[in-house]
């Protein structure tokens, strides 16, 4: 009997042993597992900031000879307070920029961005952002833009300053008076997505929406053709090759023009800017430019425009071309000589008047040792491209 009890006893002893052993293991599992798994808890810095801005400039003039992708309106936002991250621990995060609405739907790669759609063909609008944190990167609904990097090695917070801009660009020919609805660009937020570790997100820190409305003029002049008499001379005036008239006024003047307004080209001169909500003021525009070129219907040696052949044609003489660069300056005499393949831009002017001149100028020059009389005519198309 003592014997059984004894090994009873121990037995008993022995598995209390074993079960103490496997309950401090088991302790200790939990224990670890707790501190490896345990998500860090993050929130906002600061309320939700909002954004409302007012896009309302006076007309642009946007000439439909821009090239296709042009930027013709640009708006950089930036806001007061700061958005940023609370985390209870050490965090690691990355903020995104996103599209909240896509009010006319998705948009269509268009050089490698995605491009909006505007109420107003021709006209599409780009979301993207210029701080180097952002590295002019461009965002939609289905791509968001990976922003900011939020890193800190323990328990605290982190701000950022944000930059996100605006830009309508060409996508077409523009209807002139054309007026996109500001409405129709869509809603945009910073954001960090859920992430794995993190409990409290995702979460929104900061969003914009746009009302407002932006009027382009693409309306162009009426060009009549010109007749140039450039006179009639006798043989024996011309004495060598290189030997010229005077100079004859053969500018192009241009009526019914609309009011050049300039536009927001998007340089660093040419944005529009705003800080928090409200209606965004005006600044410095770019200039709206005239690139002018000519095209001679006859062939051109040595930069002299041949004249029209024919039994009546002079021979030995050809016509010279000059041009200015100034739409208020002086034809006669001219400030370049022409040369073939060549363009020059004129700005265009900003006080309202409806009829500019584009300053050119024609004389005759001597190219053959010989002059026989005749006839001495040329066409010239003068090709006029609105910037």
């Amino acid at each position: 009997m003592n014997m059984i009890i004894n090994n009873n006893q121990w037995g008993l002893a022995k598995r209390m042993a074993i079960f103490s052993r496997l309950l401090i293991l088991l302790t200790g599992v939990l224990f670890f597992s707790q501190n490896v798994w345990a998500d860090v808890a993050c929130q906002r810095h600061d309320p939700l900031i909002t954004q409302a801005v007012n896009i309302s400039p006076t007309v642009s003039y946007a000439g439909n000879d821009m090239p296709t992708g042009s930027t013709i309106y640009r708006l950089k936002m930036q806001v007061s307070t700061n958005p940023g991250v609370y985390c209870d621990g050490p965090f690691d995060l990355t903020s995104y920029w996103g599209v909240a609405n896509e009010p006319l739907g998705a948009p269509t790669i268009i050089g490698g961005k995605p491009v909006y759609p505007t109420n107003v063909p021709g006209v599409g609008v780009v979301l993207w952002s210029s701080q180097l944190g952002g590295g002019n990167g461009y965002f939609s609904k289905s791509a968001p833009m990976p922003y900011g990097s939020f890193k800190y090695a323990s328990q605290g917070s982190q701000v950022m300053l944000t930059t996100v801009d605006v830009s309508l660009i060409k996508t077409g020919d523009i209807p002139s008076g054309a007026v996109v609805d500001a409405t129709k660009i869509p809603g945009i937020e910073l954001y960090f997505p859920a992430t794995t570790g993190y409990s409290g997100l995702p979460f929104t820190m900061q969003t914009a929406t746009f009302t407002g409305s932006i009027s382009f003029v693409t309306q162009t002049c009426t060009t009549p053709d010109v007749t140039v008499n450039l006179g009639s001379y006798d043989v024996s005036k011309f004495t060598a090759i290189g030997t010229t008239t005077a100079w004859k006024d053969a500018s192009i003047v241009m009526q019914n023009c609309p009011a050049f307004t300039n536009y927001y080209g998007g340089g660093l001169n040419s944005t529009q800017y705003i800080k928090d909500s409200g209606t965004v003021a005006e600044s410095p525009r770019d200039a709206n430019i005239f690139t002018v070129s000519l095209t001679p219907a006859n062939s051109v040696t040595n930069n002299i425009i041949s004249l029209d052949s024919g039994a009546d044609a002079a021979t030995g003489v050809g016509v010279q071309m000059g041009y200015s660069t100034s739409v208020d300056a002086a034809a006669t005499p001219p400030q370049n000589l022409w040369t073939a393949g060549t363009s020059w831009d004129l700005t265009a002017p900003t006080d309202g008047r409806n009829t500019v001149s584009i300053p050119l100028a024609a004389r005759y020059y001597q190219t053959g040792n010989t002059i026989t009389p005749g006839k001495a005519n040329t066409k010239i198309t003068v090709n006029i491209d609105y910037k």
